[in-house]
Parts: structure tokens; C-alpha cells; sequence
């Protein structure tokens, strides 16, 4: 550990997210700290040398005997640093840090440093996902590794999921958070009121901003470990979906805690706010005792009427035929077919700051209901023969009309091509944001959970797995940050 500047090294490898690493170094070289780049030789295919040379005023090595006055340059990088960050880490190079593999200068170095070993990897979906990439980074983290890892996303190779390189400025407080528990944090206030380009309160935002994380991750993992179902659940709701991601709206950065999976929104951020939530099934009658629905419990779209209230926004909730109590402070508005909850959200959302349409609405209803019942044998053939009918779309026919300053938000469930739909919906319904996952094969409706995207124009963000009260706050906290 050094006794003087903090020193971080940041090894680069090869990987098309490589051009990233530049972004890392000039945020840490804002905190004051020392920063010095090692590179494999695939790394430097992706970004010259000479990069980091010049943001770093640091040599930058590469080769194990490239520096003829250090012939031990691996021993002098390893002792010199308090903190090695590898960002982004190929699964080649997380699988030889496992296996204690050290055949160049940067595998090398890891096998010798004493210092906080931290890894940003950035692969290939199925290379991420494959078993031995998961078993390595499995060893790794039992022997105190870090990971600071990305969300699922659009991939540069064209594949979706897992994998993307996690936000340079989340690295950046990751890293400074990890420096800290080093060296302590007068070290780090000395460096940064020295050598920094931010104030050292802008250092410590970052850092508590990384701890809050680390603690809501925590908290979040034990709660899952211990009440987790035994079979996969996610749930949608209305056009709902199953795999929702984070999406940061153009000129209106998605908030850094909401990918991260921490709840930040200060209480009463939608105060003097009314917000339109549309909730559960829509019943269409086939005669007085039949009718057309489907499996949606409400629960989502009850979640988060419960959630923008608790921010202090007044929530009117036009809710289908459900089996779930009103939320505190919330107005329900009880509909049962589609036309019906067209009409009721119709007076609610020009007066609306943001729409949430998570209601399972029903796409199709009997053309001509019977006003009795129909009878088995006598009305056979009425019964055999439904003639159907497209019901309104409510989220396409409000948001037409929206205005500049309103957020609409709607929900998209499916059962393949979930992004891919999500995005089509988006631009087709006029929407801010499409709420996507998946359903079927036992995901989705009625279940606690749910595992969704936040799909908008401008990025594709995943919340993983984790209860619809915390899918819930993480989406009424973009809304907030939309309507600021």
C-alpha cells in the first residue's frame, strides 16, 4: 500500500468497451488520485497507448519487459497501487486471474498485487452467461475480488442480455468507494485538495452514493434469499411485460441509483403532482354470467399507485375488477371493461402530470353481448360462434393527445422479442417509456415479483429480479426525475 498519493492502476484489456476506459481514468484523475494504466496487447488494439500516455502523464505498460530500468515491472505495479481496477475484464482475462494463469504483464501483476483487486467485466452474453465464466467469477468474488457490474442491454456484437460494461461514472464511484476503505478518507481528502479537479464534498457524494448502493444491494439480496419463490415469477400488467429494464430518456439522464437498484427519490418529489394509474384485468361480457379477461392481479399497477402517493402525488387509479384493498391516499376508480376504464381515465388524464398504463386491457371483446344467459343446448350455436371485436387502445388514444410537459408510460408484456416489441410499442403508442418483460410459462401475472425493462428512445436499462413494491419505486423515481 503506498504511503503517499493513492495510486490506482487500471488494467485495459481487449474488448470493443475498451474506448470506455478513458472515461474512467479522467473521472478518477478528478478525485486527485494517482492513475496508471497497464494494457495486454489485444487491449491495445482497441485504444493506442498513447491515449492514456496522454491523460495519465504515467508510462503506460504493456509488455513484460517493455521498461529496460524496471526488470521486475509486474512486482513494482503490483506494490505501488492501492486499488486494481481492471475495466473493462474479458472473460479470457477474468478466467486467468481464477486460475492464477499469469502470462503477461497485467495477469501477471494480479498475481502479485496485495492491493484491492476490482473487475468491470465486459463480454459477449453467452460468454458471460457460460458456466465457467460464472464459476471463475464465483472463485473470485470467495477470495474478495469486487465486481462492478453492468446491466442486461443491446450489446455492440447485436445480441441482448448480460454482459455490457457497467457506466463509467458508476466504475468511477465503485472505485473511489473501494480507495477509500484502503487508504481512509483523510488520505483521500489530502490527494483530491491537492491534485483534484472537484471539490472533495463532489468525492464523497460519489462515495456515499456507492455505499448506499452497496447497502440497498444487500438488503435487497437477503430479503430475495428468504422469500424467493420456488418457481421463476415476473409479472405485467395491461400491455405489461415481464422483463422491465431502466431507460434514460434523451436530455433527461435516467437516475444512477435507479439502474443500480437504490431507491433515492427524496420524499415528496412528486408533491403537487397528479399522476393517472391504469390497474388490473378489463372484463368483457359474453352474455350476463360469461365473460373475456385475463390473468392480471393488479398488483403492479397497485404498486405503483402506492408508491406515487408515498411520493406525495395525487394518484387517481382507475382500476379493473381486482382482489386487492385500495392503496392509502389513493383514489380508485372501479372500471370493468375497456371502454369503460377508456372513459374514466379520459377525464383524469388532461389534468395529469404523468400516465402509468399498467392495466392488462383486453384486446378483443364479444361484438354482441347477450343480456342473458346462454344456455347449453338451446344456445349452442351462439355459443360455439363469439363474434369479437377490437376494444379501444387507451394508452395509443391518450397519448396522442399528450402534452409537451406530461410523462406517459406504458407496459408491454410478452412472450418473445420482448425489446425488440417494447420498442416498436414505444414509437406505435406515442409513449415516454414502455415497461416491458415477459410472460408465460409461469411468469408474470399474479405473482410478487417481477423482473422488467425500462425501455425508452434512448437506452434499454434492466431492473433484475425483485419485488413489484421495488420495481414500483425505482419507476415512480424516473417519472419524478422526468417532471422536474
Amino acid at each position: 500500500m503506498s504511503v503517499e498519493r493513492p495510486c490506482i492502476l487500471v488494467g485495459v484489456t481487449g474488448c470493443i468497451a475498451a474506448y470506455k476506459a478513458g472515461e474512467i481514468v479522467r473521472g478518477l484523475q478528478k478525485a486527485g488520485v494517482r492513475v496508471k494504466v497497464v494494457m495486454t496487447e489485444h487491449g491495445t488494439h482497441f485504444v493506442d497507448p498513447v491515449t492514456f500516455r496522454a491523460l495519465t502523464h504515467e508510462k503506460v505498460a504493456v509488455g513484460l519487459f517493455d521498461d529496460p530500468s524496471d526488470p521486475i515491472h509486474h512486482i513494482s505495479l503490483a506494490q505501488e497501487c492501492d486499488v486494481f481496477l481492471i475495466a473493462p475484464c474479458t472473460a479470457n482475462v477474468m478466467a486467468k486471474v481464477a486460475c492464477g494463469i499469469a502470462d503477461d504483464l497485467l495477469s501477471t501483476t494480479a498475481l502479485a498485487t496485495t492491493a484491492t483487486l476490482a473487475i468491470a467485466p465486459a463480454a459477449n452474453v453467452h460468454m458471460y452467461e457460460a458456466a465457467a465464466t460464472q464459476e471463475n467469477m464465483a472463485t473470485l468474488r470467495r477470495r474478495g475480488v469486487r465486481f462492478i457490474e453492468g446491466g442486461a442491454g443491446y450489446l455492440a456484437c447485436g445480441d441482448v442480455g448480460r454482459g455490457r460494461l457497467a457506466d463509467p461514472a458508476v466504475i468511477v464511484r465503485e472505485t473511489l468507494a473501494l480507495l477509500a476503505e484502503r487508504v481512509g478518507l483523510d488520505a483521500l481528502r489530502e490527494a483530491c485538495e491537492r491534485h483534484g479537479e472537484v471539490p472533495f464534498a463532489t468525492v464523497m457524494e460519489q462515495i456515499d452514493a456507492a455505499r448506499a448502493s452497496a447497502s440497498a444491494s444487500s438488503t435487497e439480496d437477503a430479503a430475495a434469499s428468504a422469500s424467493a419463490p420456488c418457481y421463476p415469477e415476473q409479472s405485467a400488467e395491461g400491455s405489461e411485460s415481464k422483463d422491465l429494464p431502466t431507460a434514460a430518456v434523451p436530455d433527461t439522464p435516467l437516475p444512477a441509483a435507479v439502474a443500480d437498484g437504490a431507491a433515492t427519490m427524496p420524499a415528496g418529489a412528486l408533491a403537487g403532482r397528479t399522476v393517472l394509474v391504469t390497474a388490473g384485468p378489463t372484463v368483457e361480457p359474453i352474455d350476463s354470467v360469461r365473460y373475456i379477461s385475463n390473468y392480471s392481479s393488479g398488483k403492479m399497477g397497485y404498486a405503483i399507485a402506492e408508491a406515487a402517493a408515498a411520493a406525495g402525488a395525487r394518484v387517481v387509479l382507475v382500476s379493473g375488477p381486482v382482489a386487492l384493498a385500495a392503496p392509502d391516499g389513493v383514489e380508485v376508480v372501479p372500471v370493468k371493461t375497456a371502454r369503460d376504464m377508456l372513459a374514466a381515465a379520459s377525464s383524469v388524464f388532461p389534468a395529469a402530470d404523468a400516465a402509468i398504463f399498467a392495466a392488462a386491457v383486453a384486446d378483443l371483446r364479444p361484438a354482441n353481448p347477450a343480456d342473458r344467459k346462454l344456455k347449453k343446448g338451446r344456445d349452442d350455436a351462439a355459443l360455439a360462434n363469439v363474434p369479437l371485436t377490437e376494444n379501444p387502445d387507451i394508452l395509443a388514444t391518450l397519448a396522442a393527445g399528450k402534452r409537451p410537459d406530461q410523462y406517459v408510460v406504458g407496459f408491454a408484456a410478452e412472450t418473445n422479442d420482448v425489446l425488440m416489441n417494447a420498442h416498436a410499442k414505444l414509437q406505435k403508442k406515442n409513449a415516454d417509456m414502455i415497461v416491458a418483460n415477459q410472460v408465460g410459462d409461469g411468469l408474470a401475472f399474479g405473482t410478487d415479483n417481477n423482473e422488467v425493462w425500462l425501455v425508452t428512445e434512448g437506452d434499454d436499462v434492466l431492473l433484475p429480479l425483485m419485488s413489484k413494491r421495488a420495481v414500483a419505486e425505482r419507476l415512480v423515481e424516473v417519472v419524478a426525475a422526468h417532471l422536474d
